[in-house]
């Protein structure tokens, strides 16, 4: 009666991954065995030492042999958002570290608003997913001013307002005068705009005739 050789086979992982294999390493002449790569999180598997890339993988047994399987690091993306805009895509591996630097670098602006941080703790370390961090602005502050023709009447709607306000200013005479007009010429008693600087209101004002 004759007995199949036996031989030995060795299915290891490098760095970065496991194997899934449990049929041990002394193997029956001729036997299909099959076993995986399992990389590790952040990982992909990259191939066995003999230059397959099947995964899982089947081989009939004919000789002493060995695998090794070999990973590489996912790359994943910082989205960095301003706003509207994607400000840049950055590459990074599973567990890099994020410095806020390499983000401030990118110089963030927004018109009419002061750069404030990242919506991010740092330093971060690259999760194993693409990620998004967005720039977080606060908004100028700017002042309106009335300017009067002397003691002839008053203007409400003065004061510090937030970049992109509406704005409302109204004329008022004092007894005996009345309007006239804004520097601008408009002759409506009562103006709105947006703000986006400081803000000098000219008014005149006219004695009653």
């Amino acid at each position: 009666q004759w007995e199949k050789k036996r031989y030995h086979v060795v299915v290891t992982a490098s760095a970065n991954g496991t194997i899934d294999y449990t049929l041990g390493d002394s193997i029956p002449y001729g036997d299909t065995i099959t076993f995986a790569a399992v990389p590790n999180e952040g990982f992909r598997f990259t191939s066995w030492t003999d230059g397959g890339r099947s995964n899982p993988r089947s081989v009939v047994v004919t000789s002493d042999t060995s695998f090794t399987a070999s990973f590489s690091p996912n790359v994943y993306y910082v989205n960095v958002v301003n706003g509207d805009d994607t400000l840049a895509v950055l590459p990074h591996h599973f567990k890099d570290m994020i410095l806020r630097k390499s983000l401030d670098s990118l110089n963030p602006t927004k018109i009419g608003h002061d750069f404030v941080a990242w919506d991010a703790e740092f330093p971060l370390s690259m999760p194993s997913h693409d990620t998004t961090i967005t720039a977080i602005y606060t908004p100028k502050i700017f002042t309106v001013i009335a300017k009067i023709n002397g003691n002839v009447g008053k203007v409400t709607g003065e004061g510090d307002y937030p970049y992109g306000t509406v704005v409302s200013l109204q004329a008022i005479p004092n007894e005996g005068f009345h309007f006239v007009k804004w520097g601008d010429g408009d002759t409506s008693s009562i103006i709105s705009f947006t703000i986006s600087s400081d803000t000098i209101a000219s008014t005149l004002f006219a004695k009653d005739v």
